[in-house]
């Protein structure tokens, strides 16, 4: 819960300091679909083959700080899914026919995520496209890992809670973000769609005396909202 408050500190900080010297100041809100993975684990590179992609979601509050030339600051607060699937399966002939058979286990991490993104604009009043990059913050509030098996069909045998705490997880995370988007307005208010990449920088795992050098990793896409609030 301290952590949380930290984050949430950070977040209000930054938007006071941004805001007493801003131009315009907009509100709005996000949703958004992304791939994200780990980095190639060092210490179990034997595993990499079968550790894959794993398709999750986000969605969170946006505000936009606009200052003159097209520039802006874009601090968000989001709930963000990362993870990664390791799936093993192989073909069983039964009746000359090959049936697949195999298992496949998701491992979620659920975030509290703070990007501070550096904005620039362009374009005219009723278009504009845009890039944007900045630093992020995290903070894993839970994970879980989810057990499927296949035969034919695939059905779920079980999911359980990982105490990231007792393992060496490491709850709070650094990282970068970036992507290009494109705005449109729609009255007084705007829709917008980006493509992005974050990067973790800081260790998802830390076991003593072994370094797995296991990052987070995302490509997503997002959509939302701004409303002008000044």
């Amino acid at each position: 819960m301290k952590s949380l408050k930290v984050l949430f500190s950070v977040f209000a900080f930054s938007f006071v300091c941004q805001f007493a010297f801003a131009q315009t100041f907009s509100l709005g809100g996000k949703v958004g679909l992304a791939y994200s993975g780990i980095s190639s684990p060092g210490g179990i590179s034997l595993a990499d083959q079968y550790i894959k992609s794993y398709g999750g979601w986000d969605a969170g509050i946006v505000t936009n700080i606009g200052f003159k030339n097209g520039f802006s600051i874009q601090p968000e607060l989001s709930y963000v899914e990362k993870g990664f699937k390791i799936d093993e399966g192989w073909n069983v002939p039964i009746l000359g026919i090959d049936v697949p058979l195999g298992t496949k286990v998701i491992t979620k991490l659920r975030y509290i995520e703070m990007p501070i993104l550096a904005k620039y604009s362009f374009g005219n009043d009723k278009i504009k496209g845009y890039v944007l990059a900045g630093p992020t913050l995290g903070y894993a509030a839970s994970a879980a890992a989810k057990t499927y098996a296949s035969f034919i069909i695939n059905f779920a045998l079980n999911e359980i809670s990982i105490p990231l705490s007792s393992i060496g997880g490491q709850r709070f995370e650094m990282g970068g973000m970036a992507g290009i988007g494109t705005s449109i307005a729609a009255g007084k208010s705007t829709i917008f769609l980006d493509v992005r990449y974050a990067q973790g920088f800081t260790d998802i795992n830390k076991v003593p005396l072994i370094d797995l050098n296991i990052k987070n990793h995302r490509f997503g896409v997002n959509a939302g909202f701004l409303i002008p609030l000044n």
